[in-house]
């Protein structure tokens, strides 16, 4: 519960905003997946899960997550539409595994 806290809490913060948008543009404003290329309701993903990047560095604080350089790295980062980011997340039968071998692969 106190990880779900604190993730909420570092996704309601400017530097996530920004860092959100960071991804978002290197994207060009489009879905990254292969044969989606949507360009609406766009989100972004961490390759490295938030919740995996706070427990390797042991992150208990919101300040302690703003000096995490892994969390911040844009490379980290995927612009997904809502339906790929779903389907990363496997709320989609079919797409997910495809779609979790093309970004591991990177």
């Amino acid at each position: 519960m106190e990880k779900y806290k604190l993730t909420n809490q570092i996704r309601n913060r400017k530097k996530y905003r920004l860092w959100k948008e960071k991804v978002i543009k290197l994207a060009n404003y489009k879905c990254s997946t292969k044969d989606c290329g949507l360009s609406g309701a766009l989100q972004v993903h961490h390759k490295i899960p938030m919740n995996t990047i706070l427990k390797i560095n042991n992150i208990k604080t919101v300040e302690q997550a703003f000096n995490c350089r892994t969390l911040w790295d844009v490379n980290n980062g995927v612009c997904l539409c809502s339906c790929c980011h779903q389907a990363i997340h496997g709320f989609l039968e079919g797409w997910f595994e495809s779609l979790k071998e093309e970004f591991e692969n990177e």
